[in-house]
């Protein structure tokens, strides 16, 4: 297993600090054309199912719905509940109906598995055979294993691999139930140098998932249950980001990030609505989720700091305006998070950060965590595990940093968290591991907490 900080640009990219590159200075505010004004809510409109089932939870934000956490939870060391090897990969954990989906590589395979919640068990896997990737000179260490999270919908999972090959799978028993690959397509070379990341969005019947193809369209609408296509949009190449559903001014849309810009598309047709300019940072590696927080975008790239776009419809007319950009939050693949009036996350070298959302202003800044983070929030509270095993329970808090508990649960922690009603799940290099949630002997997680500096 290649474990080099320089390899691991995509998932592994603020590694890579490049002098010099920045275009905004960490602290900076740009100031927009226009200003906030309106009280933002969280999702607001857009009602998913409850569960762990896709790429950052339920509508992308690293919010979970309909989950309780135990009030205590168990001293460190956290006992794991189980482990089993699955492969390599960065691809995230997901949970839905007493299972858990992984997506790996060993070997010259891909595999994607159906673990029981319980014991960690195999219930099914499901293995194609690749050929060897032709990775880029930044890309070592990750093109051993898929980058992609799958996604659950309605008895079915959909994953793709890191040639960009789709699969909807019943997620019963692992059958094939159709298969799209970008050959099948029209064969034109892939412009991803380190594989395809962006996570298939499954919505209202219909799979949307991008291709390096920015000739013939580079955003795919697949009917999700014959896997036929209804369109392709956007003569560009979409990054590395995964597409966003939301619902913006009580309108349903998809947003898409590209390489140049982020783009707001009806999802019955590909039409464009809104598109707004932002270019992709250094050597085109973003891969941060757009987050969308009632009709406000915020873009996060670690050259060009944070956008905040706020989106309205005027007379008919949809329009894109700059609410500012600030230097205050800017990381290449950690995906803030949003909590009551303020944006949580990772910013460079490990900075863990708040920002009033309304304005850009950093709030505060402490040196906690190592390249990368993953982020569950539940009710004000976040459970956070950054790429070296260290696991901590924070109070989303404009006042202070404040950690509740902390663990070490690993060494090689890059893949995203995954929860359920029973379990906190995260892979550790080539394991899958499970965490169960239950009362210990620890200090009340909805009372005292003490404050990190």
């Amino acid at each position: 297993m290649v474990r080099s900080p320089i390899g691991l640009a995509l998932l592994c990219g603020c590694a890579l600090q490049i002098s010099g590159c920045s275009t905004i200075s960490d602290g900076e505010i740009e100031p927009g054309s226009v200003k906030m004004t309106t009280q933002l809510q969280a999702a607001a409109g857009l009602v998913r199912s409850p569960g762990w089932h896709q790429w950052r939870g339920p509508r992308r934000d690293g919010v979970v719905d309909g989950l309780t956490l135990p009030k205590t939870l168990p001293t460190a060391p956290w006992p794991e509940a189980w482990r089993v090897e699955v492969g390599m990969g960065f691809s995230g954990v997901i949970a839905a109906d007493g299972l858990v989906f992984c997506h790996a590589r060993a070997g010259d395979r891909e595999i994607v598995s159906a673990h029981d919640a319980v014991t960690g068990g195999i219930v099914w896997s499901h293995a194609n055979t690749i050929v060897p990737w032709s990775q880029s000179m930044f890309a070592m260490g990750i093109s051993d294993g898929p980058l992609t999270t799958p996604t659950y919908v309605g008895g079915r999972l959909f994953t793709v691999g890191i040639h960009g090959l789709l699969q909807c799978l019943d997620a019963s028993d692992g059958t094939l139930i159709f298969s799209v690959s970008p050959e099948d397509l029209d064969g034109e070379p892939s412009e991803y140098r380190y594989g395809h990341a962006s996570s298939p969005l499954v919505w209202h019947d219909t799979v949307y998932v991008p291709v390096a193809s920015g000739n013939s369209g580079s955003l795919l609408a697949i009917d999700a249950a014959t896997g036929e296509l209804r369109w392709r949009v956007l003569a560009e190449t979409v990054s590395y980001a995964s597409p966003v559903a939301a619902k913006i001014d009580g309108v349903e849309q998809v947003v898409v990030r590209s390489w140049g810009r982020v783009v707001g598309l009806d999802p019955p047709s590909g039409r464009l609505l809104w598109s707004f300019e932002a270019e992709a940072g250094g050597m085109r590696r973003d891969c941060a989720t757009p987050l969308v927080v009632d009709n406000v975008v915020y873009l996060t790239n670690e050259f060009h700091g944070t956008h905040a776009i706020q989106v309205v419809q005027e007379n008919g007319t949809w329009r894109a305006k700059k609410l500012y950009r600030t230097g205050a939050l800017g990381g290449t693949m950690a995906s803030p998070l949003y909590y009551d009036g303020h944006l949580y996350g990772l910013h460079k070298r490990g900075r863990f950060v708040c920002v009033d959302a309304a304005t850009g202003k950093r709030v505060w800044g402490v040196r906690a965590f190592h390249e990368y983070v993953s982020m569950i929030a539940f009710d004000g509270r976040a459970l956070v595990l950054d790429d070296e095993g260290r696991l901590v329970f924070l109070q989303l808090n404009p006042q202070e940093h404040r950690v509740v508990a902390e663990w070490s649960v690993g060494e090689y922690t890059w893949a995203h968290l995954g929860v359920d009603e029973s379990h906190l799940y995260f892979r550790d290099g080539d394991d899958l591991v499970a965490l169960k949630l239950e009362a210990g002997p620890s200090s009340d997680l909805s009372g005292s907490v003490s404050p990190s500096s």
